[in-house]
């Protein structure tokens, strides 16, 4: 996350393992997986980004990564690895489609000119790998995998990611699900609440809405 106001920067590091529910009725995936899927499915590009905004709540509009993943990566190297990808050295890998990513020419360069004049104090990385962030979970056919505890990844991030011109409104609403999917307002009030929004209440109401 980037806060253009400071120029600072905020990078979450979860392990590749860890499962999260993916978009597009996909099932349970890795993150690892689910990269790879949208690799494989040219117009699921966006899998990952999107799997992962929905489940965690964070608003995510961009991705970046290359085509080969570094097997023996951990979330201890986020920093090296965002400032590997974030480099001038890769304006070529840009222009020759080595990265792969949805960034836009001009907007890459911001980041990349951004990154590299953030002093040390100004990146934050918050290593999202302990316990009681990242749990096991034993599954029907008995597999463990790793998940993720929603509610103590909110407690470890707090307001970190908080749109800081919403949060000063001090913006105050009420979520009404007026459709049959189960659970979208919860989905949606975390969505609102990592932005800096004070969700008052999540409940469901009729009549159904026709358009949005």
């Amino acid at each position: 996350s980037w806060n253009k106001r400071d120029n600072s920067f905020v990078l979450l590091a979860l392990p590749s393992d860890t499962v999260i529910d993916a978009v597009h009725g996909y099932g349970a995936y890795s993150l690892e997986a689910l990269w790879k899927l949208g690799e494989i499915d040219k117009k699921e590009r966006n899998l990952l980004r999107l799997s992962l905004q929905e489940y965690v709540g964070i608003p995510i509009q961009w991705y970046l990564g290359r085509k080969s993943l570094t097997s023996n990566a951990t979330p201890s190297d986020a920093k090296e690895i965002a400032g590997s990808l974030l480099s001038v050295a890769n304006f070529g890998s840009y222009m020759t489609k080595q990265l792969l990513t949805n960034l836009p020419i001009a907007v890459f360069g911001s980041f990349v000119r951004s990154f590299l004049l953030a002093t040390p104090d100004k990146i934050t990385t918050y290593y999202l790998t302990n316990q009681s962030v990242i749990r096991e979970e034993t599954i029907a056919d008995g597999t463990t995998v790793k998940r993720l505890n929603l509610n103590r990844f909110d407690e470890v991030i707090g307001h970190t990611l908080d749109d800081d011109t919403l949060r000063n409104e001090r913006v105050s609403v009420a979520i009404y699900n007026t459709t049959d999917f189960a659970s979208i307002g919860q989905r949606v009030a975390r969505l609102l609440g990592h932005m800096g929004i004070f969700v008052v209440t999540v409940g469901n109401d009729k009549p159904e809405v026709s358009t949005c």
